[in-house]
């Protein structure tokens, strides 16, 4: 039998929960459109070294991956030149830095352990102190926004900016577009991760393009005993890792999960010889077919990713973007194959000159397909773990090596700035 119900709860039943439309739209009616640190000027250090902060989206260990290591590379190098260094951010901050300083330590050959480098945030109460002859180093695009604003209090003209992608495509055409593509018209000395990017940038941006020598190029490295070759020799069960960030759009999960799922259905990485993990986004297991499912191997830290690395014979990281990523570099330098898409000037033969363990092709299901089974069948037929021929990848064999001419290139600038 059905109960009557009160008037009251009738009534409160009936009603529909009032929306606040501002909180609808919170998200866009933000205080500012780009998030930045607030600053104020500082007296003068003329008895220290010159100074340059390095403006980051967050100061984490967890987050201490491919694009931040290579700015953390750099400030450490930047350390050990003889400036003082200081990285800054307005999103988060690790409360004990001491994993994350000894991170940086290692990755820039600070021998002593980084003590010297300062990691701050700041607050409208409490801003960053700015010195007039400092310079800034920008990493993203976001972080260009606080770079381009500490100009005002500093005698230096222009700002460093460490592009690592063409980042305007992170977002559909959107506010988002239009601010990360001013930030390459700011007043910056760019620092390009491979010829190919700065390349791609000027066809997109033609006034991005700066005076010679304004500008640097340099070829990624990775680090050379974290990717070494495994010390036994890959084995059945193989490991295809798939770098897998569906949130991240331009690494073209859903592609890749189908190229996967074609490669298998083509009779290849059959269940018996291969284990297929997923790294990048915690996920839930996807079958895909005759037996064979993708499993999710969680992101612990960077030591962890790289054992995880070295222990997979073919890694599929797509990258709808002028810039390879590093996973691709990475699983080279172990001896393994990548297999990766192409994109505009990032063709066949550029991806080649990384090393002719990469695979590519057309960003189609079936072309990424075909180069998995290709990746497949040269593991199977233990042609992984074989030593390269002579001046057969253009990798810099390490971080000295790559950041070779731009670490000076940077102190000569800070100096420049400071004199200016």
């Amino acid at each position: 039998m059905r109960l009557p119900l009160s008037r009251t709860i009738r009534r409160l039943l009936g009603r529909k929960a009032a929306v606040d439309p501002m909180r609808q739209f919170a998200a866009v009616n933000r205080p500012a459109l780009v998030p930045t640190i607030p600053l104020a000027p500082t007296s003068a250090q003329p008895h220290l070294p010159p100074r340059i902060t390095i403006v980051l989206p967050g100061l984490t260990f967890a987050g201490a991956t491919g694009g931040p290591n290579t700015a953390y590379n750099i400030g450490g190098r930047l350390h050990v030149s003889g400036l003082r260094v200081r990285f800054a951010t307005a999103g988060n901050v690790d409360a004990d830095l001491t994993n994350l300083r000894a991170h940086v330590a290692q990755l820039g050959g600070d021998a002593t352990g980084a003590q010297g480098i300062e990691f701050v945030t700041a607050s409208e109460s409490a801003p960053m102190p700015v010195e007039p002859d400092e310079s800034f180093l920008a990493t993203a695009w976001q972080t260009a926004y606080t770079a381009q604003a500490a100009l005002q209090y500093t005698s230096a003209k222009e700002f460093f900016y460490l592009i690592q992608d063409y980042e305007p495509a992170f977002s559909a055409w959107s506010s988002n577009f239009a601010l990360a593509a001013a930030t390459y018209t700011m007043p910056h000395r760019p620092i390009f991760n491979d010829p190919i990017l700065g390349n791609y940038l000027h066809d997109q941006i033609p006034e991005s393009r700066r005076a010679p020598g304004k500008s640097i190029s340099f070829l990624p490295a990775v680090d050379p005993v974290l990717f070494a070759p495994p010390a036994v020799p890959r084995q059945r069960p193989y490991t295809l890792l798939f770098y897998a960030r569906p949130n991240a759009q331009r690494n073209a999960f859903e592609l890749g999960l189908h190229a996967l799922r074609a490669a298998v259905a083509r009779g290849a990485l059959s269940a018996p010889d291969w284990k297929i993990l997923s790294i990048g986004t915690p996920l839930p297991p996807f079958d895909l077919g005759r037996g064979q499912t993708l499993i999710n191997d969680p992101w612990n830290n960077f030591t962890e990713y790289a054992a995880l690395m070295r222990r997979s014979s073919v890694v599929l990281a797509l990258s709808i973007s002028p810039v390879s990523g590093y996973p691709v570099r990475e699983i080279a330098s172990t001896g393994g194959f990548a297999v990766t898409n192409t994109f505009a000037n990032k063709d066949r033969a550029s991806l080649q000159l990384i090393s002719p363990r990469v695979f590519a092709a057309p960003a189609t299901v079936d072309e990424i397909a075909t180069e998995l089974i290709r990746a497949a069948t040269a593991t199977e037929a233990g042609e992984a773990d074989t030593p390269l021929p002579p001046n057969a990848s253009q990798m810099p064999p390490t971080w000295t090596a790559a950041l070779s001419e731009v670490i000076p290139w940077i102190v000569a600038g800070v100096r420049e700035s400071r004199h200016d």
